[in-house]
């Protein structure tokens, strides 16, 4: 896509040269004892972050944040300039962007203005100077490949853990060959990791490795690791569905950023189509949870669906876990973070088939997963929510 190809183009600008921060030559004049050893100096770099305490985005990183301080190490966050006022205990360094990041992301952001991918030129040279100043450092803990990475941090010269979310892979896989051959071989340098939240990602890096083998010094280092959640406490099922003023009748919800990667539509007609099909006793009420440049045209396009927007992100697991089922048919995704958090709650789900939830549905049996998830009423996704349906309606007829 043309935003795409612009963010592409800029990333080239801002690749630094092969020049050695301070930090790099300052970092072994740290103490070596065991006790400064142990506890890390430890720098995390990501675009995404949540700007408030309800904020879904980014959560993951937050909790990862907080279990690394937990944990005794001294953490220094850079992330965009929206996020202070959602820690402002933590040692976060916000840096400028001109409107790049934030919700709905930064590609879904480019649509409608694309020079907003200036602000990657600013965010790359702020990243660069406060690491430098802030360091040094014992490791770099870069979320996303593309730009926290490379080109920001690829050269920092430490022990550099690249984590590897999903978009960030396809972004790669859609650069031109001579532009992922460089970033393929940033990653493949000495104390270099990466971590794939699926094992479907670290199969499709393996793969971009391969490719670029001939020419390589070194191989690529990588290992699986879902990201963290953090679920919080919740009241149970009934209490809920009172509490949010559900009716009686099944409740199905969609959630995820209204955006067209992430196929609302699709799981919409599916789920309307199984409606159809079950005739079931009591009407069933189907939630969207979320929002987006997509929402109001599907608004007006399914009426019969309540378009609860964009909430706090304890409301939504609220929802989550009163709902009889969750709905996705985002097919883009590593370790789809919802879907997690879905089973963690104990709410069915039925979802296309992306990341690695195939190999997670092969141990849970209330996770299903649809190839080819389509929204033709008579489709396999449609036939699986429609049963599920029935399967509730049944339990509930019992006496």
């Amino acid at each position: 896509e043309p935003q795409g190809r612009f963010l592409r183009a800029l990333l080239l600008l801002t690749d630094p040269l092969d020049c050695e921060p301070a930090s790099k030559q300052d970092r072994d004049q740290r103490p070596n004892d065991q006790a400064t050893l142990n506890a890390m100096r430890i720098a995390i770099i990501s675009t995404s972050y949540p700007a408030s305490h309800d904020d879904p985005s980014g959560h993951f990183v937050r909790t990862e944040t907080r279990a690394l301080i937990e944990a005794g190490h001294e953490v220094c966050l850079f992330v965009p300039d929206m996020a202070r006022r959602s820690e402002p205990s933590h040692d976060l360094h916000e840096l400028p962007h001109w409107g790049l990041f934030g919700w709905p992301g930064a590609l879904e952001r480019l649509r409608p203005r694309p020079l907003r991918a200036l602000g990657l030129l600013p965010f790359v040279a702020a990243a660069r100077i406060e690491l430098d100043r802030c360091g040094p450092f014992d490791r770099v803990i870069a979320h996303w490949i593309v730009p926290s990475f490379w080109p920001v941090c690829r050269d920092f010269g430490v022990e550099t853990v690249v984590v590897a979310h999903g978009s960030d892979v396809g972004e790669l896989e859609r650069m031109p060959t001579w532009l992922r051959r460089r970033v393929v071989h940033a990653l493949q340098r000495p104390r270099i990791s990466v971590r794939a939240v699926s094992q479907d990602l670290s199969l499709r890096l393996q793969t971009l490795a391969a490719e670029h083998a001939a020419d390589a010094r070194h191989t690529l280092s990588i290992a699986v690791e879902p990201a963290v959640i953090e679920i919080p406490a919740l009241a149970p099922r009934d209490q809920l569905r009172r509490e949010l003023g559900l009716p009686a009748g099944p409740v199905v919800v969609v959630v995820g950023r209204v955006v067209q990667d992430k196929r609302i539509d699709v799981a919409v007609l599916a789920t309307l189509g199984a409606v159809e099909r079950a005739h079931l006793p009591d009407a069933t009420t189907i939630l969207v949870i979320g929002d987006g440049p997509e929402r109001e045209r599907l608004r007006q396009r399914f009426p019969t669906v309540g378009w609860l927007g964009q909430i706090g992100r304890e409301q939504a697991l609220r929802y989550i876990r009163a709902a009889d089922l969750l709905v996705s048919a985002s097919e883009r995704e590593g370790a789809p973070t919802v879907v997690r958090e879905a089973r963690a709650l104990g709410t069915a789900v039925v979802a296309a088939e992306a990341g690695d939830l195939r190999n997670r549905a092969a141990d849970d049996p209330e996770l299903y997963v649809v190839e080819h998830f389509s929204a033709a009423p008579d489709g396999r996704a449609a036939t699986i929510i429609a049963e599920r349906l029935r399967c509730r309606a049944r339990k509930h007829a019992e006496p």
